[in-house]
């Protein structure tokens, strides 16, 4: 095979003869001839033979997510991800800490030990962990051996990325970045991982962002572009040397502790799942708890370095360092050639234990025994300080502090430096707190030794501490003690900020960290508790005085008040260009008192974006009268931003879409709840117009007031308890719909109307205040919507239901609201009732106008006094079974009734109940009021008759037998009968049951006669009903009324023992019945017990003849017995006359009982009335004493007998 490639041409063979890693590939006896180069594509194992020139291989492009994709370079993929530049062992580490390196011959056992783990072949090897964990306390040397392992691990090519978290340090402290940085360096070190980079960011552009989860991040950003390469052999023959490593330095130095355990937990479980994967993580840190939880466990390798000896090391670091010294420093040099060695072995032997084991420490106290200082000490003379300090690193920084403590600005340069967010050059922390540059240099150059300055001529190189544990021992008062920087110093550096802010230095150092940190510092003060924050003895001792110092600047521009107060009792921030269209004024001039505020306020540089407070705190501050003072912002401004509101919305400002027209529609309420939800103490009058919220509404409905319908139309808004379109509210109220549209038009500033005038959008109050103003006559005045309304709503519903309207909004809300607005109305004091303007003016026109449409039709009268006197609501059906007529009739007349008498469903079931309220209840029982509709009492007697038709037709024929009694229908005619009995004139009554003796229908003779000695027996005996005066009389009807029953009857057996069911228990009297019986009144009772009886003996049965349990006893005088017994009945020709006789019953009353109750008293009265003198005349006593199973009826003659 033979190729001739010419010119600047290259060959290009790609995948000849197989794929596989594992595939060999061989080409002999091949002449390639070229000038140029052969690219070959991806194979395994390829052998070649002889060739001449280059043979190189191609990097396999991987495949293309669908769709079209833009090119995007290194460059501008860089800038998507937007790493941190300086978190990785290439960074400046003067300006970047940790400052920390392995010294040449130190750590190289625990730097070779990590080594062999990290080259141990991934692949076939499950046993060695993926993740090494080197622990220790602060400064014992891990960030060092990261940093070597970096070092070599990337020159080895085989470190895809590195980041050394460090507290306090922006992002470098936080998780926000960690992920995006990896990425990046990812691409730097390995380029064939950007395009499956690019690729993720393609298919999901968030990824770059917070918007996704870190582990999420992670794994799409770095470990699956590191895999893709790996499959596809792209970096095959750099892991022939053996797996990549990735190092993270510091971890227990990012604030994020909670994403902290995320990304370990993600990553122990990503290893798990693809275990052959070549890549391995070398992570350092102190042993936080959150760490320790989730790296102590399988799969994890743990290094404690603290007990890895290091006291050789820094032996070694000690001799080498010291041994330099000597050969630069000629104060050493002269010393060392007089005296010899110099440290002594003795002086470095006990140095070396006086460190501890601390590289930190060890450099630390090197730095300060060789240092320069004007202390006028030398190196010889400070070892042996050194060597008399406390160990550890809070004694020696506590002594190197101490040689500058008594410099002017000590105290704030080294606060700044330790509470600062981000190093500043010594220029910076000049200009931040306002002194010289040589004042802070004065301070520093004694501090040498534990901070890292750069003199000469480099003061704008940011100054560091040499480790984060300075910064801890600063801001720990109990280890610093008079060196303690408190939290509080916050407030100053905070000060410092906004006056830089305020002075507009562009480009200097502290300017753009006033900027940028400004917020940091804020957060920082507002977390303080009020007795920290005076703790220091600069302005501002409290985060308030630094708000009112800030305002200050900015109180003499125009519109201060308003602007501020605006902005902080918005719901929502508004842009300026938003700001100044809701308050009416100018861009200019709320730009030039915002101006002033940047350091209270964060004012975007876009001005589509919106202005807001920098912390929730000064939300706080404005609000509260005591912080903010005179620039408190009172609640009562609501009602200015109300107004202005009001003012955009009529301006219809809503079409446009600005800013401040679309915050009035939204907030416009809120604004209001918050004004109504005050104490009336706190919505003191606003010193310009309007006033009050009254003053507003009553102000916009002015503009309307004069206008046809006005009045109805605002009232019925107010008091629906549905929202009605405007074509509801015309429908309702009987009026056209422009008519409503042309008051409504007027008053969008309150109400909500369609934007698109759409009549069919509900109409609704702005707010619930409004509806409490208009209700409020004291408060509204002209506008005030009476109560009574309701009223003429109930009579509209009732028009458009009788008109049969049906599918408008209207119509349904009639149906569905009528007998409520009814309810409104009747449950209001009399006072509030009226009279109403509109027809009807009172609501007897109202039921009378209603009933009248139902009056013609047939059994109205009856079906009204069914529904009025019976107390308990009752079915349709129910009333067409009372009367005994066709369900329908009933129907129909109720149909038409229903705003006044609704049908309501029963427990939730599909019967429909007939309810009477109490106001019509009341006005058709009164005759003035109701006249031709009156209801009378006497109609009771009716019901109760036809209530006890019905619970004879329900009664089994015989007692024991058959199905239980309808307790319904029984007390319901016991009802009847009382309230017939109790509201009816005696007289009255009397003429009434007169009726029952006339004669009845054959069909209902028996219940019509049934019926009447209940009644009359319920009359004299039951507690709750007026004692009758002519008790004789109502025996006599009811024994009549018996006789009756008895002789229509041919078998009257069937209904004498029905029991009564214990109609008189627990109302029997026990009280005294007096009667005064006259000659023809015995006589007529006699007459109809006798007709009684002879029915009873031809019709009844013998056997049912007999008592049932009734004894009848006859009380002697002491000469004779006592228990003397009759079967049947007292003989009145008896010769001795008791004083008084007992009759026993029991409680379950039957028409048979009754009737030997009333022959028994005939038969007492005859014995003493003279019968032979038809003049005479006696007065008896009837008592009732009640027992657990018996009554005792006693009847006794008064002495005296009188002659009429």
């Amino acid at each position: 095979m033979d190729a001739d490639h010419g010119g600047e041409h290259s060959a290009y063979l790609s995948d000849v003869g197989a794929q596989a890693h594992n595939t060999a590939l061989m080409i002999r006896d091949v002449n390639v001839h070229y000038h140029g180069s052969v690219n070959i594509g991806h194979t395994g194992n390829a052998n070649f033979g002889h060739n001449s020139g280059m043979i190189s291989q191609a990097v396999e492009k991987p495949p293309q997510a669908a769709g079209s994709w833009k090119f995007v370079g290194d460059k501008e993929l860089n800038q998507l991800l937007d790493p941190i530049p300086d978190a990785s062992y290439t960074r400046n580490r003067k300006t970047s800490p940790p400052d920390s390196d392995c010294f040449p011959g130190t750590r190289e056992k625990a730097v070779q030990d990590i080594t062999d783990w990290a080259d141990s072949p991934a692949l076939f090897n499950s046993n060695t962990p993926h993740v090494y964990w080197m622990h220790g306390f602060v400064s014992c040397g891990k960030s060092a051996i990261s940093q070597a392992l970096s070092r070599k691990y990337a020159e080895k090519g085989r470190l895809p990325a590195s980041f050394f978290f460090s507290r306090d340090s922006g992002d470098r402290s936080r998780m926000s970045k960690f992920a995006v940085t990896l990425a990046s360096q990812m691409i730097a070190a390995i380029p064939s991982t950007r395009l499956f980079v690019k690729a993720a960011v393609k298919a999901e552009p968030a990824l770059v962002t917070r918007e996704i989860s870190l582990p999420t991040q992670l794994e799409r950003l770095v470990y699956k572009p590191f895999q893709a390469v790996v499959r596809r052999g792209l970096i095959f023959k750099t892991l022939l040397k053996g797996p990549f490593l990735i190092v993270i330095d510091g971890l227990d130095e990012c604030e994020d502790k909670e994403e902290v355990k995320e990304f370990i937990e993600h990553l122990l479980d990503f290893f798990k799942r693809y275990p052959s994967t070549p890549l391995r993580f070398f992570i350092t840190s102190r042993v936080e708890q959150h760490i320790r939880e989730s790296l102590n466990t399988d799969g994890v390798l743990l290094d404690d370095l603290v007990t890895r000896g290091s006291n050789d090391d820094i032996l070694t670091f000690l001799r080498t360092s010291f041994s330099v010294q000597a050969k630069r420093d000629p104060v050493i040099a002269a010393y060392i050639q007089s005296h010899g060695q110099w440290p002594t072995r003795k002086d470095m032997k006990r140095l070396v234990h006086h460190i501890g084991g601390s590289f930190i420490f060890a450099s630390t106290a090197f730095k300060y025994i060789i240092g320069p200082s004007d202390d006028g000490l030398t190196p010889m003379t400070r070892l042996p300080l050194t060597l008399a300090m406390d160990p550890g690193l809070d004694g020696l920084y506590a002594y190197t502090l101490t040689r500058s403590q008594h410099l002017p600005h000590f105290s704030d340069v080294i606060s700044t430096i330790a509470l600062s967010f981000e190093p500043l050059p010594i220029t910076g922390i000049a200009e931040l707190l306002g002194i010289e540059t040589f004042e802070v240099l004065h301070v520093l150059v004694n501090l040498q030794a534990i901070v890292h300055i750069h003199i000469p001529g480099t003061n704008n190189l940011p100054i560091t501490l040499c480790h984060t544990s300075l910064r801890d021992f600063l801001t720990t008062e109990n280890r610093s003690g008079c060196f303690f920087v408190p939290p509080s110093y916050h407030l100053h550096l905070l000060h410092r900020c906004s006056i830089l802010i305020d002075k507009r230095q562009s480009g200097t150092a502290a300017t753009l960290y006033s900027i940028g940190r400004l917020q940091s510092h804020l957060e920082q003060c507002t977390c303080l508790p009020s007795w920290q924050q005076g703790s220091v003895s600069r302005f501002p001792p409290t985060l308030n005085d630094l708000y009112r110092k800030i305002l200050e600047n900015a109180q003499h521009l125009p519109h201060f008040l308003d602007i501020i107060s605006t902005i902080a009792l918005l719901f929502e921030p508004l842009p300026v260009a938003g700001i100044a269209e809701l308050l009416g004024i100018t861009t200019i001039e709320v730009a030039q008192v915002l101006g002033n505020l940047r350091a209270i306020l964060h004012i975007p540089e876009s001005a589509d974006l919106p202005v807001t407070l920098r912390d929730p705190s000064l939300h706080e501050f404005f609000t509260t009268p005591s912080s903010a003072r005179r620039f408190f912002a009172p609640p009562s401004h609501h009602l200015h931003i109300i107004y202005r509101c009001v003012a955009l919305k009529d301006e219809r400002r809503s079409g446009r879409g600005t800013s401040a027209a679309l915050y009035s529609n939204t907030f416009f309420e809120r604004h209001i709840e918050q004004l109504t939800c005050l104490p009336s103490i706190a919505q003191a009058k606003l010193p310009r117009f309007p006033h009050t919220i009254d003053t507003l509404y009553a102000q916009i409905l002015t503009r309307s007031q004069d206008l046809p319908h006005f009045h109805p139309i605002i009232s019925a808004i107010v008091f629906l308890f549905e929202p009605l379109p405007i074509s509801g509210i015309a429908e309702l109220l009987g009026i056209g719909i422009a008519e409503v549209i042309h008051v409504l038009d007027n008053l969008q500033a309150i109400v909500h109307l369609s934007r698109t005038n759409d009549v069919d959008f509900p109409v609704t109050l702005c707010h619930a205040s409004l509806r409490d103003f208009l209700a409020t006559q004291s408060r509204s005045g002209n506008f005030f919507v009476p109560p009574s309304f309701h009223l003429y709503l109930s009579y509209r519903c009732w028009i458009l239901r009788d008109q049969r309207r049906s599918g408008t909004a209207a119509a349904s809300y009639s149906i569905g609201y009528s007998s409520q607005h009814l309810e409104q109305f009747t449950s209001l004091d009399p006072r509030d009732q009226g009279p109403v303007l509109h027809f009807p003016q009172t609501l007897d026109i109202l039921y009378a106008h209603i009933l009248a449409i139902s009056q013609h039709l047939p059994h109205f009268s009856d079906i009204i006094s069914t529904i009025v006197l019976c107390r308990r609501p009752l079915p349709i059906a129910g009333i067409a079974e009372l009367l005994g007529i066709d369900a329908s009739c009933a129907s129909q007349v109720l149909i038409d009734l229903q705003v006044i008498i609704p049908l309501v469903h029963q427990g939730g079931g599909d019967t429909l109940m007939a309810v009477c309220s109490k106001p019509l209840h009341d006005f058709l029982t009164n005759e003035v009021r109701s006249a031709p509709f009156f209801v009378s009492p006497t109609y009771h007697l009716k019901l109760a008759y036809s209530w006890f038709a019905l619970y004879l037709e329900r009664q089994p024929d015989r007692l024991g037998e058959g199905s239980r009694p309808d307790h319904v229908s029984l007390y319901q005619w016991k009802d009847h009968s009382k309230w017939f009995l109790q509201e009816v004139p005696e007289q009255d009554a009397l003429a009434e049951l007169g009726r029952l003796t006339n004669p009845v229908p054959p069909e209902v003779v028996r219940s019509h006669h049934i019926f009447s000695p209940a009644l009359l027996f319920l009359w004299i005996f039951d507690r709750d009903i007026p004692r009758p005066r002519r008790a004789l009389e109502i025996l006599a009807k009811c024994s009549e009324s018996l006789a009756l029953a008895l002789e229509y009857d041919p078998k009257p057996d069937r209904w004498l023992h029905v029991t009564f069911d214990n109609v008189c228990q627990g109302h029997l009297s026990i009280d005294t019945l007096k009667m005064r019986v006259h000659h023809h009144e015995v006589m007529a009772l006699q007459r109809y017990v006798q007709r009684a009886e002879a029915m009873i003996r031809a019709k009844v049965n013998p056997h049912f003849f007999e008592f049932r349990r009734s004894v009848l006893t006859l009380k002697l005088g002491p000469a004779q017995c006592p228990d003397t017994r009759f079967p049947h009945r007292l003989d009145p020709s008896l010769n001795v006359v008791p004083k008084e006789l007992a009759f026993e019953l029991p409680h379950q009353w039957t028409p048979l009982e009754v009737y030997r109750l009333v022959e028994w008293v005939s038969t007492r009265i005859q014995i003493e009335v003279n019968l032979a003198c038809p003049n005479s005349a006696c007065d008896f006593d009837l008592r009732i004493a009640q027992g657990d199973l018996w009554d005792t009826i006693t009847i006794g003659s008064v002495p005296q007998q009188t002659t009429a």
